[in-house]
């Protein structure tokens, strides 16, 4: 992706099962520093060669946790990038228990992968980075779910001053002084005059980031752990009719998504895993938009991009 536009494409939005019209948990997060798929449903690979993607830039595969509409779509992508030839290293993050999962299913296929295979396996108890550069920063966070379940939050990393217009042109600097100011330089004038940087400088813009929460109850500090992030998408299994039965099943309605939405000053939400039982979707956003405005419902092969 150019400049600081980033895309998600929902590659699977239904819960539990597939059906005709949607496919099982999936997400293509395209930024700047790269690709990072989210989930693995069954059936996610075919989604990806539907929209064109380029797999060979998919750096991370990002698993919430070990309920199979969530990572069964991973064995047969790991043989596809194989068969296509990549030699870029590839690096799986998930729950506890996913790395035997991989070496068992290798191990038993003869599988010689043309790549090398980074496992990453988390077991911590609260917002966590677990992965971080010059581009990008990834952030995990644990879940209230039937078994280990984490959300991620990946973010643009910004360290970039930003220059205060108004007083670089009351001093007159120079444009060739504007990059050293960005960097965290103080100014020096042609007299030895020293001007602090923080008297010159405004601090860096928030950049992009994306969060993704899905198979959870509702629980008030996940707010928190999403607080100001740019687009939020959160689970929402069913509808408040049924909230009794997303508490006893540990997960979310339309209505909790969105207070959390709220609490953590999101920009935006978009809401998806939505139950096969429910034909008519509309409710799920006029519910939600009692607490939070700016709602979209995931549709398979839906891009959104967001700055």
């Amino acid at each position: 992706m150019k400049g600081l536009e980033w895309k998600i494409t929902f590659l699977g939005t239904s819960a539990a099962l597939p059906n005709a019209n949607r496919g099982l948990s999936g997400q293509l997060l395209e930024t700047h520093g790269g690709s990072i798929l989210i989930d693995c449903g069954e059936g996610t690979q075919l989604q990806l060669f539907k929209i064109g993607a380029k797999v060979n830039r998919i750096d991370f595969i990002l698993i919430s946790h070990l309920h199979g509409d969530h990572f069964y779509g991973i064995p047969g992508l790991l043989s596809s990038f194989h068969l296509l030839g990549r030699v870029k290293p590839l690096t799986i993050i998930g729950p506890e228990g996913i790395k035997s999962i991989l070496d068992f299913l290798i191990k038993l296929s003869h599988e010689k992968l043309s790549y090398e295979l980074h496992v990453l396996e988390l077991k911590h108890e609260d917002k966590k980075v677990i992965f971080s550069n010059n581009e990008l920063e990834i952030e995990s966070f644990p879940l209230l779910h039937s078994i280990p379940t984490y959300g991620y939050q990946v973010k643009s990393v910004k360290t970039e001053l930003n220059l205060d217009k108004g007083k670089i042109m009351a001093l007159n600097i120079g444009i060739d002084w504007y990059k050293k100011l960005k960097a965290g330089a103080d100014y020096v004038d042609e007299h030895g005059l020293i001007v602090k940087n923080e008297m010159l400088t405004l601090p860096p813009i928030q950049g992009n980031s994306y969060a993704y929460c899905s198979d959870t109850k509702y629980f008030l500090k996940l707010s928190d752990y999403v607080k100001g992030v740019s687009m939020l998408y959160h689970e929402s299994t069913f509808t408040d009719e049924h909230e009794m039965e997303a508490q006893n099943r540990s997960h979310s309605t339309a209505s909790q998504a969105a207070k959390i939405a709220h609490n953590a000053k999101a920009k935006q939400l978009v809401l998806g895993h939505f139950s096969s039982r429910y034909k008519d979707l509309s409710v799920f956003k006029t519910e939600a938009q009692r607490y939070f405005r700016e709602v979209i419902l995931a549709e398979d092969l839906m891009e959104i991009k967001f700055h």
